[in-house]
């Protein structure tokens, strides 16, 4: 069972919508993965299967009880209610604790993730003792959840324990009046209260299953509702092949990350063979165009369309592959050169090492590691292997996005050459900051910091030639 959850997690991320990604880290995820799936896993504890088996055998026990005495058996009746409102109270806090403590454990996650990948900083900043405060807290409050946890767990412990001796108690006093009343033996009361025994411990245990579930439910909601996430998101892969991409338009695109609107009835057509620029000012969505072609997310309202027809329609993966991208946050594998640049695809030699040559880089060998996300190579050397295994997909669509950044002068110039000569027929749309490089480009598509999306032939004509700066239009 652990393994088919884990994989079913896996599955789900690589479905998921991207957005659910934007605010959480690899730490925080395998952290909340290992808590949820261990929760879990508990209704396959072998305590389950013993109360169920216990709960059938004491049938002849509740038999036995009324064949010996039915007043004292009605007695008896009288711990199921008292048991099930006292373990349903205990079941109702520990569910409340226990998702107080996923929410602390998933916090910690976030933190440590991010304290471990900002290492280099915090070591250069002296903030070490801080990040040691700031770990005890997490640690400690992580903690504080759990003591409550078995606070409760021994509460409810303590309380079926007084509620048993009290029913014993109360029986050997009934018992005690039937005796001197002469309507029950002593041998018969014995024999009942051990009667009784083997019936009140299955139905306590049967109860306190309540009071166990109550501990993975929380993570069970977690866990579906990434499953559901997931189905959310397969709703819009649709069937319709990709023959050529003629067109993209954006027709009335609004979009927001949680609260925060970033494109507000986006408006705009980008024919193939186009080569557009687009600017704005640093959160001004223009990534976010990005991730809405590529359909890693879809829009609040209105549709991204291609050919006139609505992106969702096309089957996904081909849909995709009709397109090369290079985002903010490309990533490269803790791998070679040659899988990263193939990306899972069977690639000849003499193409990867054509690829990496337009792509301006000579210096590394097909088996050399490039470490997560490039970290044993240099920065330049990292964009370089993603337009590389851009320009080896050979589409006829290419989104960039800043893919200057860390280049040199000199790999710069090498991109756009390519640019001009043998993508001169390809449609290429770039996210660019430099407003130098715009006389590259046909048209200029400026994302204003009022979230709408303007079209431009010149330079000139845009809000930043006017103002010297990215501001909203009016």
């Amino acid at each position: 069972m652990h393994q088919s959850l884990v994989e079913n997690v896996f599955n789900s991320y690589l479905l998921v919508d991207i957005a659910y990604f934007k605010d959480r880290n690899s730490a925080e995820l395998l952290n909340d993965l290992n808590v949820d799936i261990g929760n879990i896993n508990k209704v396959c504890d072998n305590t389950v299967f013993f109360v169920i088996t216990q709960l059938v055998s004491c049938l002849g026990g509740i038999a036995g009880l009324f064949i010996i005495d039915y007043r004292l058996s009605l007695l008896v009746f009288l711990f199921f209610p008292l048991k099930y409102f006292t373990v349903r109270f205990f079941s109702d806090q520990r569910e409340k604790k226990m998702g107080q403590l996923l929410e602390k454990n998933t916090v910690f996650g976030h933190w440590f993730g991010d304290a471990l990948n900002a290492i280099r900083d915090v070591r250069l900043f002296g903030l070490q003792k801080k990040m040691q405060q700031e770990v005890a807290g997490h640690v400690f409050g992580v903690a504080d959840s759990q003591r409550q946890l078995n606070i409760l767990q021994s509460m409810n412990l303590c309380s079926e324990v007084f509620l048993m001796h009290s029913m014993e108690v109360l029986l050997l006093l009934v018992g005690a009046y039937f005796i001197l009343d002469k309507t029950l033996t002593l041998g018969s009361l014995f024999a009942f209260i051990s009667y009784s025994m083997q019936v009140l411990e299955p139905i306590s245990a049967t109860l306190n299953l309540k009071f166990m579930f109550s501990g993975i439910i929380p993570s069970a909601t977690r866990y579906f509702q990434l499953l559901d996430h997931t189905r959310q998101a397969q709703e819009f892969s649709g069937s319709a092949p990709v023959e050529q991409i003629n067109s993209v338009e954006f027709k009335n695109v609004s979009f927001s990350y949680g609260e925060n609107r970033v494109l507000n009835k986006a408006n705009f057509v980008v024919q193939k063979g186009d080569k557009v620029a687009v600017i704005g000012a640093n959160g001004s969505g223009k990534s976010t165009l990005f991730t809405l072609i590529e359909r890693l997310a879809v829009p609040d309202e209105g549709q991204v369309l291609i050919n006139g027809i609505t992106a969702a329609s096309f089957d996904l993966q081909k849909y995709r592959a009709a397109f090369a991208a290079v985002g903010q946050d490309s990533f490269l594998l803790n791998r070679t050169v040659e899988e990263n640049v193939c990306m899972g695809s069977l690639c000849e030699a003499k193409n990867i090492n054509d690829a990496l040559a337009r792509a301006g880089l000579r210096d590394l060998a097909f088996d050399d590691i490039v470490g997560e996300n490039g970290k044993q190579i240099s920065s330049g050397q990292r964009q370089k292997i993603l337009f590389a295994r851009a320009l080896l997909r050979n589409t006829e669509w290419f989104l960039f996005d800043e893919i200057t950044s860390n280049m040199d002068s000199e790999a710069a110039r090498n991109l756009f050459g390519v640019l001009h000569d043998e993508l001169k027929d390809k449609t290429v749309i770039m996210i660019v900051h430099d407003m130098k490089l715009l006389t590259h480009f046909d048209y200029i598509l400026e994302v204003g910091r009022d979230c709408k999306v303007r079209m431009h032939q010149s330079y000139e004509a845009t809000t930043v030639a006017e103002t010297g700066s990215f501001v909203a239009a009016g």
